[in-house]
This record gives C-alpha cells, sequence and structure tokens, in this order.
C-alpha cells in the first residue's frame, strides 16, 4: 500500500512563492493565466489575515468589540476593492482595455501586497505604493497597454475612489 503525500507543505510554499513572484517580479507573474474565482479566493485570504493582524496590533474602538472591528474592517476591504476596481476597469476602457475580468483579477492579486504588509504604520505606505505600482504594471501586461495609459486609468480610478470615500465621510 502506497502512503499518501501530505499536499500542505507544497500547497504554503507555492503561495509564497506566488507572494514573492508577486511583490519582487510583477510583470513576469501578471503574464500568466489566472481565473477571476481564483483571485477573488486569495484577495479573501488576504483579507482575512490583514483584518485579524490590524485587529491584533491596533487598539479596537470602545464600542465594537474584537469581532465586530474585523468584521468592518473585512467588509470594508471588500466594499473600497468593489468600488475602485470597477472605477479602474470603468478608465481603462475609456483608454481601450478589452477585458474587464483580467482588470478585476489584476487589481485582486495587487491588493496582496497592501493586504499583507498594510496593517504595519509606516510600511503601509510603501505597501501601499507597491500595491498601485504593481496595478498599472498588471493591467499593461494584461491589456498590452503602454505604462502610460495603464497608470492614467488606475490614478483615475483611485482619484475618484478616494472623492467617493470622503464623501462618505460627510454622511
Amino acid at each position: 500500500m502506497k502512503k499518501r503525500r501530505s499536499m500542505d507543505s507544497e500547497v504554503y510554499l507555492g503561495d509564497l512563492m506566488k507572494i514573492y513572484e508577486l511583490i519582487v517580479k510583477p510583470t513576469k507573474f501578471f503574464r500568466k493565466k489566472f481565473s477571476l474565482k481564483e483571485s477573488l479566493i486569495w484577495f479573501a485570504a488576504s483579507d482575512l489575515v490583514f483584518s485579524g493582524l490590524y485587529v491584533i496590533t491596533r487598539s479596537f474602538t470602545r464600542e465594537l468589540g474584537i469581532i465586530e472591528t474585523f468584521l468592518a474592517i473585512y467588509m470594508f476591504a471588500w466594499a473600497m476593492y468593489i468600488i475602485t476596481s470597477g472605477l479602474i476597469t470603468l478608465a481603462a476602457i475609456s483608454l481601450r482595455a478589452k477585458s474587464t475580468k483580467k482588470i478585476f483579477t489584476v487589481f485582486a492579486y495587487s491588493c496582496t501586497t497592501f493586504l499583507l504588509f498594510g496593517w504595519m504604520p509606516y510600511i503601509s505606505i510603501l505597501a501601499l505604493i507597491w500595491a498601485l505600482s504593481t496595478t498599472f504594471i498588471g493591467i499593461s501586461e494584461v491589456e498590452h497597454m503602454s505604462y502610460e495609459r495603464s497608470s492614467l486609468a488606475v490614478s483615475i480610478g483611485i482619484f475618484i475612489s478616494v472623492l467617493v470615500f470622503l464623501a462618505s465621510l460627510t454622511y
């Protein structure tokens, strides 16, 4: 009788290599084919890590408990993902992009950098900048756009997203 090998260690090592390639070699990473479902699962897992680490390392509000704070952060990240990736997609389509699924996929993977390192106070700024950089690198790779056009699409999408967020604070 053959012994079955555990796939757990191989899965974790593969995920670590995926994170490494995304952070260090984003151009090579985005040349691969990914499904939207796979990228959304990846985003959900990264968001769970971010929400958990954020709650652990930061004090939570007195009005909300730990679980409520965790869920609020988790849901806020999803809301911002949906709004921002939608706006980036609209901006990219106006600049002649062809596939909406690919842009949603790119943004889900690009957010990984921020979601894994964004809970650290000063590193979060660098992680955010790198996440935006990997977003326009990814869009330019999957849509065969110039870096200028893809960075313009990302900038427009982020700008409108920030305006929507600031407007929501006033109500």
